[in-house]
């Protein structure tokens, strides 16, 4: 590897909140990367588990590993604590129960570095709980303008607006904040008003992050009203896209996608918490009709979710 390389500082945000079963993999893989020049940032969010034994193991075992204790206030909380502690030069998140390839440090620094570009972005794997499935399966390196990363972060089945599997220039993102108001979502916003800064941006279809995703949890969980502040994520990348004089057809293509996220969550609502369905089905009906009545004929709502529109406009 090139020595100019060799001394770039990387700093890997790690926010940790009761995953002591994840951790250690998720660290070790951190620790045993093939770009030496890092600095872990591990943010315990006030974890009632023993996650911090396993952070103090880590810190104790590598000097690049730095713990900060803070009082639970959520995955924004503890990335904007994060950021305050970084020194790198470049940034990359890692979530607690999600693991790296040994060269993903390095890959995306090269790639950003060779193509000379503001952001790295890579694929991933996604990890169920019996199987691994490849998110992108096409190879491929592309060189994206702000307009089209931010098509790419919306599109289903592209980069979306994740942390995770990006790398951002620290120089970039003066004083950016992520949204402590937004308990779910909340790294598309971030993502979107970083792009929008970006001259350009490299996207490595390599898989290079494993993301963890417990369907069986997912499927059984209660719906929460944090659930619902996606939909403030989705709202406000249509406002900011709108503010910023982007074409219309992807404002739209963010306005079909929060008709959609509506839909899911209103369906989620539905199977599992029937009673706040019931309290909250005129405002439901109404929300859902203001953005279906626009969009339903448009291509990019699915025949799935407009037949479940139907449905559920029947029976509210």
């Amino acid at each position: 590897m090139n020595k100019k390389i060799d001394k770039i500082l990387v700093s890997i945000i790690v926010p940790i909140y009761n995953v002591e079963k994840y951790l250690r993999k998720c660290l070790e893989s951190i620790r045993t990367q093939t770009h030496l020049c890092l600095e872990v940032i591990m943010i315990n969010d006030g974890s009632p588990d023993e996650s911090i034994l396993i952070c103090n193991e880590y810190a104790k075992l590598d000097s690049r590993f730095i713990l900060v204790n803070k009082e639970n206030g959520g995955l924004a909380s503890a990335r904007n604590k994060g950021l305050e502690y970084c020194n790198g030069e470049y940034i990359a998140c890692v979530d607690s129960d999600d693991w790296i390839e040994p060269d993903m440090i390095e890959k995306m620094l090269i790639n950003m570095l060779t193509y000379d570009t503001d952001m790295s972005v890579c694929s991933f794997y996604v990890e169920e709980s019996n199987k691994t499935r490849l998110h992108d399966p096409i190879k491929k390196i592309e060189i994206l303008t702000k307009e089209e990363s931010l098509k790419y972060m919306i599109l289903p089945k592209k980069f979306y607006g994740f942390s995770w599997n990006k790398m951002y220039k620290r120089s970039l993102l003066d004083n950016q904040k992520y949204n402590e108001n937004i308990l779910k979502g909340e790294d598309s916003p971030f993502s979107c008003e970083y792009i929008l800064k970006c001259d350009k941006i490299v996207y490595d279809t390599t898989p290079l992050y494993h993301y963890r995703q417990d369907t069986i949890s997912i499927s059984r969980s209660k719906f929460k009203n944090a659930k619902m502040t996606v939909l403030d994520s989705y709202m406000y990348i249509i406002e900011l896209l709108r503010v910023n004089n982007f074409p219309d057809d992807l404002v739209l293509l963010q306005e079909v996608q929060y008709a959609n996220q509506l839909l899911s969550l209103i369906v989620n609502i539905y199977r599992t918490d029937p009673k706040i369905y019931l309290k909250q089905r005129k405002k439901i009906k109404k929300e859902m009709f203001t953005y279906y009545r626009k969009y339903f004929i448009s291509n990019e709502i699915g025949l799935l979710h407009k037949v479940l529109y139907l449905f559920f406009m029947v029976i509210s």
